[in-house]
């Protein structure tokens, strides 16, 4: 069995928010595109008013829909030595927040809210067939665990917690592995 979540709102709806980054090659300044579905659920034509904010700038834009319609809206947005996202172990976990609100005649239709980190991550094969990855530019060892399949399904959170605190469990892990394949260290031969 899984939760339920009803989602109430007005004539227009807010859905697919998210925000999407690129860091310069200095990692001095984040480019954001802030990015949305705004929906139309009534049968008439109406305008509504977009208004939030996201790593603490202000974002606002008019959009005119018409009946039953949906538009994808962006903001870009540029952030100034921005505070970055690091893997547990390598650095905080800071994160950044997105919030939008659709109002429709002065009245609030739809809310948003998302929180997001800001990291660069890359990883590529190199000469050996390994994939070492990098993180904000220092190397990061990817390390794995398997689970089983409706583990983070089942609906009671303190099942998951004492299962992951077993003994055994790969709690340093920061890769959640399933199925037949297996993980190489960068210190195995290949299998």
């Amino acid at each position: 069995m899984r939760d339920v979540i009803v989602h109430r709102g007005g004539a227009v709806a807010l859905r697919d928010t998210h925000v999407v980054s690129q860091l310069n090659a200095g990692r001095t300044q984040a480019s954001l595109t802030v990015k949305a579905q705004v929906r139309n659920d009534s049968d008439a034509a109406t305008s509504t008013t977009l208004t939030g904010t996201v790593a603490g700038q202000a974002l606002s834009q008019t959009v005119s829909l018409a009946a039953h319609e949906t538009k994808a809206v962006s903001f870009p947005v540029t952030v100034n030595n921005p505070r970055l996202w690091w893997p547990a172990g390598m650095g905080a976990q800071f994160l950044y927040s997105l919030d939008l609100s659709a109002s429709v005649a002065g009245g609030v239709s739809d809310t948003a809210r998302e929180s997001f980190g800001l990291r660069d991550v890359t990883a590529n094969r190199d000469a050996s067939g390994n994939r070492p990855y990098t993180i904000n530019g220092r190397p990061l060892l990817i390390k794995g665990g398997g689970y089983s399949p409706d583990l983070f399904l089942r609906p009671n959170a303190r099942f998951v917690e004492d299962k992951l605190a077993q003994p055994g469990h790969p709690r340093g892990s920061r890769q959640v592995h399933a199925g037949a394949r297996r993980v190489r260290h960068e210190d195995e031969r290949p299998v």
